[in-house]
């Protein structure tokens, strides 16, 4: 028997009344709202039309029967959202946690809370049309973003694999002709510095340019009492992209973009004991943290940064009766961190090492491109994502000193356990989706979509020792150094898989919209999602079996609503879900039904109230 969850998300009345009383005594300023982006002109005070893409097309929000969340740069900058982790503030029904160097989203309570490779999120993320796979480098630099799509529920058949939960749509700024440019500044609290810069403009008749960096650094905000009180995570967030756009013709644009983007920040790797427990250390006389802004550590310093270069072209054909699209994305990540695992100086247990990830990506849609009663979108898509922990090897060292000597490792008790895995996924879809107007002001529409997956797991376990040997044959370690005795690195293998599984499996999408007036539309629908199975990233088992496969199906009524003029944006979606929830060690399956409705008002010529009850 599945198990029932019957929630509905709720935000408290006392606190939206106070919050408005609080808006009618304040200058009016950006408002982040449900299902809305901010307003921008607006005619007789009417709330303005808002353009999504949740279907892969430009559509206003009103008209698309699916539930999405809508928020563009100006909206976001004003909620005080830099980057991905912050979105569950602007987003009813998102909730997220960083998880070390991992984003980790949860839509309608749909999500993954393993940030290891091999383990993918199940509420899909997109740049510009690429998914994003790696979930370690996944928080994600919010600055030169034209706006944010939160598309709630399985989206298997557009937005295919690993969107079961849901998915999050970040679309950056095309260039523009006209030059331009803007910096911004903050200082807080903790020493915290902010930049935001974009620059750019035509390069010529047909090709404009753009730059933006965003960068954010910090002293922190947790001391380190094993080595004087110094602040244990001073954090750097930074990021640059480049974009090109050119328009050769009237019928053709191309999109080129690549950034890069850095971030340390040992918030994760600087942990402190809970209330209630006893530390290992306090036991062996150790020195431990009382105070939850205290850490003490082995090494004097540590540190969780995270590398990720990303390109992405996308090209548009327009023929006339249908348009081409192709968007081909490529994403390279490394992951190190150095961190503590028992809160106390003593050599108890330290983790070291790196992560890695390759992918790249191709998408060729073909969708029409006119107005008449029958809409339709196709395409293929292909992806190569390889992950895995290693270079340097990911090492969990246990009773040695930081940094590690060879002759370290032949201490009493001490042990140094050593990873260096793969898990890679190659994958092929075709899909398909097509509305059309059965009468007037009634659209059905059906979409499908067919996913092959092959998920391989390769790499070993293995100790490292103390050899003889010449500096050049010593075995990487990323918290190792080599000293005059002549002992370098070595490795004993423990444990070595090569394992693979493949998955086919359908998803699809039936949704039946209505037009009651011009200021209401009624939808239901029925979608399905699919998320792969894989393999762990460690330990090493040469007879693991793959984790199950997520399936999940949604079925969805709800109402798109705008009243008083437009003054009032009223949008209602009911979701019923039933979810296979994907398993390591066990499985289950869960069904979970909810209200949501987030209402958006507009009182006054500058001044807007949005809620979410």
């Amino acid at each position: 028997m599945p198990n029932i969850y019957c929630g509905r998300e709720v935000k408290n009345s006392v606190r939206t009344a106070l919050l408005a009383c609080a808006a009618l005594c304040l200058p009016a300023g950006p408002a982040i709202a449900q299902d809305a982006s901010q307003p921008g002109d607006e005619s007789g005070g009417a709330l303005s039309q808002i353009v999504v893409t949740a279907q892969k097309r430009a559509e206003n929000l009103q008209d698309v029967p699916v539930a999405v969340t809508a928020l563009t740069q100006e909206a976001l900058t004003g909620g005080g959202v830099f980057d991905t982790t912050d979105l569950q503030v602007a987003v009813p029904g998102l909730v997220s946690q960083q998880l070390s160097n991992a984003f980790i989203p949860y839509i309608r309570g749909v999500g993954s809370n393993n940030p290891g490779a091999g383990n993918e999120s199940s509420v899909a993320i997109y740049l510009d049309g690429v998914y994003q796979g790696a979930k370690g480098n996944n928080i994600l630099d919010l600055a030169n973003i034209e706006r944010i799509e939160v598309l709630k529920g399985p989206q298997g058949t557009l937005f295919g694999r690993n969107a079961t939960g849901g998915a999050i749509n970040v679309i950056t700024r095309t260039p523009g002709f006209d030059p331009e440019i803007s910096l911004e500044l903050g200082y807080g609290r903790f020493d915290e510095k902010t930049v935001r810069l974009i620059a750019g403009g035509g390069i010529s008749d047909t090709l404009a340019a753009s730059v933006a960096f965003n960068g954010k650094w910090g002293d922190g905000w947790i001391k380190n009492i094993a080595h004087g009180g110094k602040n244990a995570n001073p954090f750097v967030n930074e990021n640059v992209m480049g974009k090109l756009y050119w328009v050769p013709t009237d019928e053709l644009t191309v999109d080129l973009s690549a950034s890069y983007s850095y971030v340390n920040d040992p918030t994760f790797a600087a942990i402190h004991v809970s209330p209630g427990t006893v530390p290992i250390a306090e036991g062996l006389g150790g020195l431990t943290t009382k105070e939850a802004l205290e850490t003490a550590t082995t090494a004097p310093t540590i540190y969780q940064s995270a590398e990720t270069i990303r390109a992405t072209l996308r090209v548009n054909y327009d023929l006339g009766p249908v348009e081409l699209v192709s968007i081909t994305g490529y994403v390279k990540g490394a992951l190190r961190q150095l961190r503590e695992a028992d809160v106390s100086p003593l050599p108890i247990q330290l983790v070291s090492g790196g992560a890695h990830s390759s992918q790249w990506s191709q998408e060729l849609q073909i969708q029409s491109n006119n107005s008449g009663p029958l809409k339709w979108i196709a395409g293929l898509y292909y992806l190569n994502f390889k992950e895995g922990l290693g270079r340097p090897p990911y090492a969990v060292q246990i009773g040695v000193p930081s940094p590690v000597r060879p002759s370290d490792l032949l201490l009493p008790g001490a042990t140094v356990l050593g990873f260096d895995t793969t898990n890679n996924t190659e994958g092929y879809s075709v899909f398909g989706q097509a509305t059309y107007e059965i009468a007037q002001s009634t659209r059905v529409t059906a979409g499908l979509r067919w996913s092959h997956e092959k998920k391989f797991a390769g790499g070993d376990q293995f100790l490292y020792t103390a050899v003889p040997g010449d500096a050049g044959d010593s075995v990487p370690f990323s918290n190792g150094v080599l000293g005059n005795d002549g002992l370098i690195f070595g490795r004993f293998t423990l444990a070595t898989r090569d394992l693979s599984e493949t998955w086919n499996k359908p998803t699809w999408r039936l949704a039946l919209d209505h037009d009651f007036t011009d200021d209401i539309m009624g939808y239901v629908s029925y979608s399905r999602g699919f998320k792969s199975g894989g393999f762990n990233s460690a330990p090493v088992n040469p007879a693991e079996e793959a984790v199950s496969p997520e399936i999940i199906d949604s079925f969805e009524a709800g109402v798109k609503s705008e009243l008083f003029d437009r003054r009032l944006r009223l949008n209602m979606p009911h979701s019923c879900t039933n979810i296979g929830i994907s398993r390591s060690q066990r499985s289950a399956d869960q069904v979970s039904r909810g209200w949501r409705m987030p209402p958006r008002r507009r009182f006054m010529e500058s001044m807007w109230i949005s809620s979410q009850r």
